[in-house]
């Protein structure tokens, strides 16, 4: 499946209260921070971008967390680099996702490279922790020249 920017917000009722609670945190630590949704062959996620020029510099969390905890150091990276946090499928306002059914260490070398796609980024830093860090891991030994 081809990836590509979707400009719908999240349809999911129950997220509601999620994203109110985004917005309120975004404007207090790192406000012009831009919310958007990208599609992968799993769904869609939510990417977070502030910072207009210097290199991309991707933020990948960890289990059970979600993009907008990076928000509190977007602000001074941005100041550097133009930054993208993005919810891991599942988490924060991603679409919902089995990992039940899943290669785990697949799915993050499959999510990574198609979220970069989307967002047209060719070469990368990739800044993470916990399971995002070892995702991370596994894309940059598949895919060396895309991670700087």
């Amino acid at each position: 499946m081809a990836t590509q920017s979707v400009s719908s917000p999240v349809e999911i009722e129950s997220d509601r209260p999620l994203q109110e609670a985004h917005v309120r945190l975004l404007a207090k630590h790192a406000p012009g921070t831009h919310q958007r949704r990208i599609r992968w062959s799993g769904g869609e996620t939510q990417v977070l971008e502030l910072g207009a020029d210097g290199p991309p510099v991707v933020l990948i969390h960890g289990g059970l967390g979600d993009a907008f905890q990076w928000a509190p150091i977007m602000p001074a990276l941005a100041r550097r680099f133009h930054v993208y946090a993005v919810d891991r499928p599942g988490h924060g306002l991603a679409d919902p996702f089995d990992y039940t059914q899943e290669d785990f260490a697949s799915v993050g070398r499959t999510f990574l490279g198609e979220i970069l796609d989307a967002l047209g980024l060719n070469t990368v830093s990739i800044v993470a922790n916990s399971m995002g860090g070892y995702w991370s891991i596994f894309y940059a030994i598949d895919a060396p020249a895309r991670v700087s």
